[in-house]
């Protein structure tokens, strides 16, 4: 190994330490910032650096890919970093490297995973608003989540509610039983707007669904339509229309 190649290791190292422990720190604790300092330095590095070492730049490519969920949507992490990641195994085997078979599975599974994510993504919307307990009262409505707002969103260990706004038409979601909630930009100002909206069973255990719109992720056992409501300004354009 090159002198250039061991300073990626050692910010390899770091990077490790601070984002997933390491058997030696006795009071460990996640330290993101220094994480993901030394997970930047070792990846531009990385891919700057002549001739490769195969199998560390496949080890970071495939530690971005991991952390990459809390800016990254899940087809630029399998173009960007995973699909790489894999490439580069596969080039580290050819130059007579030896990965281990529990970091080649991990790969390979993450990959499977954010292609599924990618088909269900791509499903048309009658396929996958069906998940949705009561889903026919939205086209009742006219209720559509793009453009919708968020008005609220709360949790508990098993449940979560949200609230969404679509012109004056406000519709709560119910999700039950739910398992895991990811909520994009947690500390910044709630999202004005949703864009996107998908919902599948989870490819891990298809008893579970996934729902999500980009800025809120659940996954739970069951979805439904808690309530609709109008707020005010619906009711007064409802009224003169009806004049």
């Amino acid at each position: 190994m090159t002198d250039e190649w061991e300073e990626i290791l050692d910010d390899y190292n770091h990077a490790k330490t601070a984002l997933w422990g390491s058997p030696e720190e006795k009071n460990w604790h996640r330290d993101k910032e220094t994480g993901y300092y030394f997970m930047w330095s070792a990846y531009y590095k990385a891919m700057k650096a002549e001739p490769k070492d195969y199998l560390l730049l496949a080890r970071i490519l495939a530690m971005v890919a991991d952390q990459a969920f809390v800016f990254m949507c899940e087809w630029d992490r399998y173009t960007r970093y995973v699909k790489p990641a894999m490439d580069a195994y596969e080039l580290a085997i050819q130059a007579g490297q030896k990965p281990t078979e529990k970091e080649l599975q991990e790969i390979r599974s993450f990959a499977e995973y954010l292609l599924y994510e990618r088909k269900c993504w791509n499903a048309p919307y009658e396929e996958q608003v069906k998940w949705i307990k009561g889903h026919e009262q939205l086209e009742d409505v006219a209720w559509q989540f793009p453009d919708s707002i968020p008005v609220l969103f709360e949790h508990t260990k098993k449940t979560a509610r949200l609230k969404l706004d679509y012109e004056g038409v406000v519709v709560t979601f119910l999700f039950e039983g739910a398992s895991s909630v990811q909520v994009q930009n947690e500390l910044l100002p709630r999202p004005e707007w949703i864009s996107e909206f998908s919902c599948y069973p989870c490819q891990g255990c298809k008893d579970l669904l996934v729902f999500d719109v980009v800025y809120y992720k659940i996954t739970c056992s069951a979805i439904s339509i808690e309530s609709i409501e109008f707020d005010d300004d619906y009711e007064d354009d409802y009224n003169e229309d009806d004049e």
